[in-house]
């Protein structure tokens, strides 16, 4: 993953990257930053904002087990969510294997695109 900045006037702190493929228990990660993930859940609830969650990311041999925020839910149809979470208290070998995971995961894919699926 790059670490260059976000774009001119947002409240980003890291630039995002989107992904394709890479799964979790919770859902379908959708982008990843260094500090937290836009995910793509199906179910009948969303978490709470606010709420703190496990969230574990895995790519192969690489794993990395995270605490997160959720921070954000939005409602996209029927029992279909993203849910923007932020990464809590992670450490520097955490970060790099974030990095890492992104890195292996294909980029340029429209969150959108899987509301079909």
């Amino acid at each position: 993953m790059r670490e260059s900045q976000p774009a001119a006037g947002t409240k980003r702190r890291h630039r995002r990257q989107r992904l394709m493929g890479l799964e979790t228990p919770f859902g379908q990660v959708l982008d990843l930053s260094d500090s937290g993930a836009l995910l793509f859940r199906k179910g009948d609830e969303p978490p709470a904002v606010g709420s703190g969650l496990s969230l574990e990311l895995a790519d192969g041999a690489e794993r990395v087990a995270l605490r997160v925020r959720v921070v954000r839910v939005q409602a996209l149809g029927l029992r279909r969510y993203e849910v923007g979470v932020a990464f809590l208290g992670l450490d520097d070998a955490q970060l790099q294997l974030i990095r890492l995971i992104a890195a292996h995961a294909a980029a340029d894919f429209s969150p959108r695109a899987y509301l079909a699926a």
